[in-house]
């Protein structure tokens, strides 16, 4: 037993676990499989989970029984949260701030997928019961991008789509040099016109874009040791926050503008204060 339990998860531990041996015709709340025969139930919360799960739960113990009901967390709209800055989006940047930032190519670094489907199926079966702190940050990375690509409408709403395009043409890129102004437009005008779409944006979806792009600038302040910069954490980002099938249908369109979409990702990120303020 003792050398059982050793194997446990942090979260499992908190759970007053006895083994069920009768026939269970129960859902798993970490893997989402039914459990057959035998497994694991919680005595005072009444969750679920496989002997090998035990060592993946990042659900705690509520001390309540948990909800039967799932509680849809992708594939919704953003104004559907409580939050100003969906919990999700909160708990994943905080704990990748605090283990991940310095591993090297994260949020480029994919995560392990039977992991990340094991962490979207506990967020759905206890979203505020969630311990991340065992975690992959890789993990938690590919979660958070899973959610913004999940979103039925993009943080960055496809009518304000052509107004930052239209920004990002005012500017030559080069792969091989930094951000440079043309003879358009200043840098300061163009943050000052950035900061006005921004400001269109629907009030949950301005906030979050906020909190993710002061945690992205928060990234690239140890580029060093992860080798992220703003440039780079832009061509990982722009697919996710500009959705290509929301603009006219003109996916082609989309993909010749990808250099801008990443260029106006840069931007926000690399002036993320002057654009949002202080972080929300």
């Amino acid at each position: 037993r003792e050398k059982k339990v050793s194997r446990w998860s942090k979260s499992a531990l908190t759970h007053n676990f006895i083994r069920v041996y009768s026939y269970v015709f129960e859902r798993c709340r970490t893997c989402d499989a039914y459990i057959y025969l035998g497994g694991y139930r919680c005595e005072k919360c009444n969750l679920y989970s496989h002997s090998k799960c035990l060592k993946t739960v990042v659900i705690l113990c509520g001390q309540k029984p948990l909800s039967r009901r799932k509680t849809q967390v992708f594939g919704v709209p953003l104004t559907s949260f409580k939050e100003e800055v969906p919990f999700i989006v909160a708990k994943c940047c905080g704990e990748i701030e605090v283990r991940g930032f310095k591993i090297r190519g994260i949020y480029r670094v994919n995560g392990v997928v039977s992991r990340v489907k094991r962490l979207m199926k506990s967020l759905e079966n206890g979203p505020f019961l969630i311990d991340f702190s065992e975690a992959n940050p890789n993990d938690l990375s590919q979660v958070l991008k899973e959610f913004f690509r999940a979103l039925p409408q993009p943080i960055i709403t496809s009518d304000l789509y052509a107004p930052f395009i239209n920004v990002a043409k005012k500017y030559r890129y080069s792969s091989s040099e930094p951000l440079t102004q043309s003879t358009c437009i200043t840098q300061e005008e163009c943050i000052a016109e950035l900061k006005e779409i921004v400001n269109r944006l629907p009030a949950q979806h301005k906030s979050t874009l906020s909190f993710l792009m002061h945690h992205l600038r928060f990234i690239t302040d140890h580029q060093e040791q992860n080798e992220m910069s703003a440039k780079n954490l832009g061509i990982v980002f722009a697919p996710t926050l500009f959705r290509m099938k929301d603009v006219d249908g003109n996916c082609f369109g989309m993909l010749f503008d990808n250099a801008l979409q990443t260029l106006i990702i840069e931007l926000l990120i690399k002036h993320c204060f002057e654009i949002f303020g202080p972080p929300p």
